[in-house]
């Protein structure tokens, strides 16, 4: 183990992004030739969805790294503070995993080009719907109307391409066909198929960033008595080391990975030293987390490492015992 494990936690990343956005500046889009090329070439679903909706459907994978490859270089500020920290760490690294995951849904490999606009454009009227809500509420109907009618028109392209929309409902937001798949269940799916450590690491972020009392529990690296006996509430000692750190915050790494892998083989990027920025990222981060990280999260399918143990707290949730 380093004796600086939150430099090393740092560094991986940082190495990571600086070749991504080198990368993004050399080639800017997707290269002549590659998948995402072919899938855009004629454009048959052009019309209110756009005039180039397969191009934009991709576009929007780029754009959805670019935003999880942001909030993982944060976390790594983060670690690189001489502040003490406990619990703002979990909230970044759950955003960076829940945008890495829808990104990683929307650039899977061999869909037809008219599903991949469906997950986009079922994406685009999920954020309207949320601006829409958000306008009204400031009682900016030119606003809203505006959101109205861009939902309109997605929907009118889905009747054109023989899809059922749907329009929404309250806080249901409309959508083309089937529903979006629930946000653990794209991280799960980013992070290992097989295992649960994708849902157990989200499920894990989401109790610390909503503050909930199993989430304060991960920290307590010493109990004391208890100060309610009916309740179990307790007080303790909360630490943030760094191998605890990075075992809750694994799913991160491990989605932005895979997202990328699956962005630079669709755009047709040169992958050797991207490949090897993932690696050390994912070696140092296993080091660090004591859990090491199967090799074949960065290239081919995503990783299948089992729940560790200590993953959960070393307490019961209700505080007895």
């Amino acid at each position: 183990m380093s004796s600086d494990p939150w430099a090393d936690l740092a560094n991986a990343i940082f190495r990571l992004s600086d070749r991504f956005a080198a990368d993004r500046e050399t080639y800017e889009g997707f290269l002549p030739g590659s998948p995402a090329a072919q899938d855009a070439k004629d454009e048959p679903h052009a019309g209110d969805w756009g005039k180039a909706p397969c191009r934009d459907a991709n576009i929007a994978g780029l754009h959805l790294a670019i935003m999880a490859v942001d909030h993982l270089t944060c976390l790594a500020g983060i670690f690189q503070s001489t502040r003490p920290f406990v619990f703002g760490p979990s909230a970044v690294a759950r955003s960076a995993t829940e945008v890495a995951a829808r990104g990683y849904y929307l650039l899977e490999p061999d869909l037809p080009s008219l599903e991949r606009i469906r997950r986009h454009q079922n994406d685009r009227l999920s954020s309207l719907w949320d601006q829409r809500i958000l306008v009204k509420d400031l009682n900016d109907e030119v606003a809203a109307n505006a959101c109205d009618t861009q939902i309109s028109q997605i929907l009118q392209g889905a009747t054109q391409s023989r899809l059922s929309p749907h329009p929404g409902r309250n806080y249901k937001p409309p959508r083309i066909g089937d529903c979006q798949p629930s946000a653990t269940t794209l991280v799960d799916q980013a992070v290992s198929k097989e295992s649960r450590l994708g849902r157990t690491s989200y499920r894990a972020l989401s109790a610390v960033a909503h503050g909930s009392r199993h989430g304060l529990r991960l920290f307590f690296t010493e109990m004391g008595a208890l100060l309610d006996q009916e309740h179990g509430d307790v007080f303790g000692v909360l630490e943030a080391s760094p191998q605890k750190m990075a075992l809750l915050l694994i799913g991160a790494p491990i989605t932005v990975s895979n997202l990328l892998n699956r962005l630079y083989t669709r755009f047709g990027w040169p992958e050797a030293d991207a490949d090897s920025a993932k690696y050390s990222m994912l070696e140092t981060w296993g080091r660090v987390a004591e859990v090491p990280i199967p090799t074949g999260s960065v290239k081919g399918s995503p990783p299948q490492p089992s729940v560790p143990s200590s993953f959960l707290p070393d307490h019961p949730p209700d505080g007895r015992g």
